[in-house]
């Protein structure tokens, strides 16, 4: 009878443990968006059923079976639940709702990102290769007895209900999953690297998950026990009160820290908790349970905080710290909480064991379930995509929308730019978003017709400003045309101007030179005619001082010339802004052409006096013989003075040559001067260099002059003496 009592009791703990996957669906569903939410109630059903019909199909022949080793253990009857006994059967059938609930701790954790096959390929490596391994080092001997024990059980290592073999595995399991796929989108900022929170969608659902959770875990801690028994009694106890001092401390501590009460605080430090009684329930005192409620909560905390903000790992449920560290606390606190009356090894002994146990474990862990994400990760099949992401695996994953998930949907298109305003919510009249999604259309609908009205009228401003610009353009291309003629024209005409009157003062300067020499041999001879001499000789200095001054105004008007076609060469550089100072410095060329013009004809008078003069002082020197020996100094001046005036000629007509070949150059390519301003200042710069030494020859001229008639006035005083 009592035998039977037991049999029930377990298939009824069984019964319970199934209920707990409802628990944490419920806490999932609540700690995750909306968006989510379905996605993640699927891999709570798929993992229960894909993890009893694995672990019924193979692992329960690894975890229970004749031991190899003590690594791990088989047995073909166990294989399939191949056995007759029906409390075989029922412990069997206990066994798979744990292993079913080691899978789904994983599922929380790497909520939100994981691709729904990676993880049922995750469930399914852990049901048949991880769980019943680690279980059969601790519970090998469950149904075999001593013949198959685990290498750990054989070393005295104790969890009575799972700390180890059920949530350390799945928590450590999380954290490896969570670290290799990294976090959500927008968990940590991207400056800063700090937390941000990702609000779930009901605190509600997960609050009522965490109950069932605790109304299930009283089946989880005392399925294995015979009712009505002692340990039965403190199992059942320290569960309740384990869970309920777990929960106090955490919402006391969350107060503290957080200056409020959150609905996470109180869940978290109930199920961490609950996790850490798991390894001693019927082992340990009420207060002992409390006290390592209380204290497990509170370490919880603060590995919770830590992971977040100093490891910056993702655990949307807080798997990692709930069950992987709440069961490292339950399997190091056995040795110090366990009553007197229990057997077992020395404190340290024990506590030494256990440490190497959860170290062993851990190690595991790392190797296996870290090489198979890595493969997952590296063939592309672990993490969803961003844009799935965005839009919530409710849909991405299973094509499922939720309240609002259509709205979220297109608002996430258009963020995107892959939709535009003409997008609009689907509208179900039987939905419960579908008054929202109707608010919605008519606002994208008065938006779209906003955006319509600003693009006519920004297109119609736009073409205006397009008018006005060119007609600013053909106007300023006309003005630049019209700059560009006047100042091609007067460079025209100052060129052939200057290059008339340097043709001509050579000219004349040969004609001047060979009366010269003529008047010069002409002179030796001339004896008589003092008389006419004398006036010769003054007609000659008046000549001289005319042609000193004439000279002098030569210098004058070519350092005019300078400053002109100094100002010229500003004007081009300046000619695409400022036109009109352009026209000015060509009217200034213009007034300067026009002085050389006079200064030409005053020359060519100059010149037709001197031929007469040399004309009678060659009839002079002829009449006087010897005594005209002395107006032969006379004349070789004036010779001397006609050949600087043929060098300064030639001179002149050299650089008027070289200043007639740039300034045509300037007026071919004077049309693309933007291009070739430049070139034109460095041509106004020569010419301004040749027109000061054109001074300077002039001033020289001009001296030469000067002594001329010097000493015309002394040959002059000398003839009036004789």
């Amino acid at each position: 009878m009592e035998s039977n009592f037991t049999l029930i009791w377990l298939c009824l703990s069984a019964i319970l443990v199934a209920g707990m996957q409802i628990g944490f669906l419920f806490v999932e569903a609540g700690f995750v968006r909306s968006k989510n939410s379905i996605n993640v109630a699927m891999k709570n059903v798929a993992d229960f059923a894909v993890a009893v019909v694995a672990f019924a199909l193979i692992g329960a022949a690894i975890m229970f079976g004749s031991s190899h080793f003590g690594l791990f253990g088989w047995s073909l009857s166990l294989a399939s639940f191949g056995t007759d006994n029906p409390e075989t059967l029922a412990m069997l059938l206990f066994q798979a709702m744990f292993c079913g609930t080691a899978a789904t701790i994983i599922s929380g954790a790497v909520a939100e990102r994981i691709k729904f096959g990676a993880y049922l390929a995750t469930t399914l490596f852990l049901v048949l290769l991880i769980y019943p391994v680690i279980g059969h080092w601790i519970w090998g001997s469950a149904l075999l007895g001593q013949g198959s024990a685990g290498w750990l059980e054989k070393a005295g290592f104790t969890d009575f209900a799972g700390s180890s073999v059920v949530h350390i595995t799945g928590g450590i399991s999380a954290l490896i999953i969570t670290v290799i796929i990294g976090p959500r989108l927008g968990r940590f900022d991207a400056k800063t690297g700090k937390p941000i929170v990702i609000q779930g969608h009901s605190p509600v659902l997960a609050a009522a998950g965490a109950l069932i959770l605790a109304t299930g875990w009283m089946g989880f801690n005392t399925g294995g026990l015979t009712p009505g028994s002692a340990a039965f009694s403190y199992a059942m106890a320290n569960t309740v009160l384990a869970g309920c001092a777990g929960s106090t401390a955490a919402m006391v501590i969350g107060r503290w820290l957080d200056g409020l009460y959150r609905t996470d605080r109180a869940i978290n430090g109930m199920l961490s908790a609950l996790v850490a009684v798991t390894a001693c329930a019927p082992y340990t005192a009420p207060m002992s349970a409390m006290l390592l409620g209380a204290a497990t909560a509170a370490i919880t905390l603060v590995a919770a905080e830590f992971i977040e903000r100093r490891l910056r790992i993702d655990d949307a449920v807080y798997a990692i710290s709930v069950h992987g560290v709440g069961g490292i606390c339950g399997i190091l606190a056995l040795p110090f909480v366990r009553r007197a009356d229990v057997t077992g090894l020395p404190l340290w002994e024990q506590l030494a064991v256990q440490a190497m146990g959860v170290a062993a474990i851990t190690l595991f862990l790392c190797i296996t379930i870290g090489a198979f994400t890595l493969c997952l990760k590296y063939r592309g099949w672990l993490r969803v995509s961003e844009a799935d992401e965005i839009c919530g695996l409710n849909y991405a994953e299973h094509g499922a929308l939720l309240g609002t998930a259509r709205l979220q949907k297109i608002l996430s298109e258009l963020n995107a730019g892959e939709s535009n305003l003409s997008a609009r919510v689907a509208v179900d009249d039987f939905d419960e978003g579908a008054d929202l999604a109707i608010a919605f259309n008519n606002f994208l609908g008065r938006v779209e017709a906003a955006e319509r009205d600003a693009r006519k009228r920004l297109q119609v401003e736009q073409a205006a400003a397009n008018a006005q610009e060119q007609q600013f353009l053909r106007d300023a291309a006309t003005r630049e045309k019209e700059q560009r003629e006047l100042l091609d024209q007067t460079l025209q005409n100052f060129s052939a101007e200057f290059g008339t009157l340097v043709t001509a003062l050579n000219q004349h300067s040969f004609k001047l030179n060979a009366q010269a020499e003529q008047l010069d041999r002409n002179s030796t001879l001339s004896v008589k005619g003092i008389s006419s001499a004398r006036r010769v000789s003054h007609e000659a200095m008046a000549v001289s001082a005319e042609m000193a001054q004439a000279t002098t105004g030569l210098a004058a008007m070519l350092s005019q010339v300078a400053t002109n076609v100094s100002t010229a060469g500003q004007s081009a550089q300046q000619a695409l802004s400022a036109s009109y100072d352009g026209r000015a410095a060509a009217t200034a060329l213009e007034h300067g052409a026009a002085d050389i013009g006079k200064l030409v004809d005053g020359i060519q008078s100059i010149m037709r006096r001197a031929n007469i003069l040399a004309l009678n002082a060659a009839i002079e020197a002829a009449n006087a013989g010897e005594s005209g020996a002395g107006f032969s100094v006379v004349a070789q001046e004036i010779g001397e003075l006609a050949k600087q005036t043929q060098k300064s000629s030639r001179e002149i007509a050299a650089i008027v040559d070289h200043l007639s070949g740039l300034i045509g150059d300037g007026v071919a390519h004077f049309r693309i001067i933007d291009a070739q301003i430049g070139l034109m200042a460095e041509v106004s710069n020569e010419i301004g260099l040749a027109t000061q030494e054109q001074a300077h020859t002039g001033q020289r001229l001009g001296e030469l002059a000067e002594r001329a008639t010097a000493l015309r006035s002394k040959r002059t005083k000398a003839l009036t003496e004789r």
